[in-house]
């Protein structure tokens, strides 16, 4: 192991937002016995700051599901993805063609710009969306654009993701990249054609001199997915769909087992 590539929620970061004390120390010691760390998530970069409070200074973060990625030391945004306004617009009408009640937001690098009734007064962090706006005469994609969209949400008042994902990820796969990682509602996530975790972990890891073989990949979602094929070892942390299971080559317990924290102390007692 030479780089570790860690999903966020449910795989280090428990459903109450939290991360336990011997995960923090795992991570820590994976840091320091000279293991490049990357966290690997589909979260926008406003999300970070309770794990930065758990972990300190981040270094690099891939985030948006791949789309950005961000030094946390400078604060800076390395590399981003962008969403032209016709992709975004194509994948809209589509969706709304197979599901009329679908809703739609726009993750920027100034915010989230959303319809209303789209985003609830609080996300299961347990912490307000501070940069969400509401745009009560429907998404702006000009604008949006303006704002450097780097991921295109829809979501149903009802209903599973992997449901919605059924009835409208063909529809859309020529002019996005379609994923989901939400567990308790209908909330679909797209990037442009190409965007991954997966592809952006692997530009990181070259960046890095890193073969692939070397490098080890933990996730629970579907979003995870690209991620967990294509890492050298690809470690399904308590995944609840079995598509996650089958994309790695480990399976281990859920998130609140410290099944992530476990692994990393067994690899580095081989080191």
């Amino acid at each position: 192991m030479k780089l570790l590539a860690t999903d966020l929620d449910g795989t280090v970061v428990r459903r109450d937002g939290t991360m336990s004390d011997r995960t923090v120390e795992a991570l820590h010691a994976a840091r320091d016995a000279g293991v490049h760390v990357v966290l690997v998530t589909g979260r926008p970069l406003r999300w970070l700051g309770p794990v930065r409070d758990r972990l300190g200074d981040l270094g690099s973060v891939i985030a948006y599901n791949g789309a950005v990625l961000f030094d946390d030391s400078r604060g800076l945004v390395v590399e981003a993805a962008e969403i032209g306004a016709d992709a975004m617009r194509e994948a809209r009408d589509r969706i709304l063609f197979a599901a009329p009640d679908a809703l739609f937001a726009a993750e920027t690098l100034e915010g989230i710009v959303a319809e209303p009734g789209f985003i609830p007064n609080r996300y299961r962090a347990g912490f307000v969306d501070v940069g969400a706006r509401v745009s009560e005469s429907g998404l702006d994609f000009d604008e949006a654009v303006a704002q450097r969209t780097v991921k295109l949400l829809a979501k149903r008042p009802s209903g599973k993701a992997s449901e919605f994902a059924a009835v409208v990820g063909r529809a859309v796969d020529d002019v996005v990249t379609l994923t989901h990682s939400a567990f308790d509602v209908a909330l679909l996530e797209m990037s442009a054609p190409g965007v991954d975790k997966a592809a952006r972990l692997r530009d990181f890891a070259a960046s890095l001199g890193v073969a692939r073989e070397d490098v080890w990949a933990f996730g629970d979602m579907p979003n995870d997915i690209p991620m967990l094929a294509w890492a050298g070892t690809g470690v399904a942390v308590g995944p609840d769909y079995q598509i996650v299971a089958d994309a790695a080559d480990r399976v281990v317990g859920p998130v609140h087992e410290d099944s992530v924290a476990i692994e990393i102390e067994r690899v580095l007692k081989r080191l």
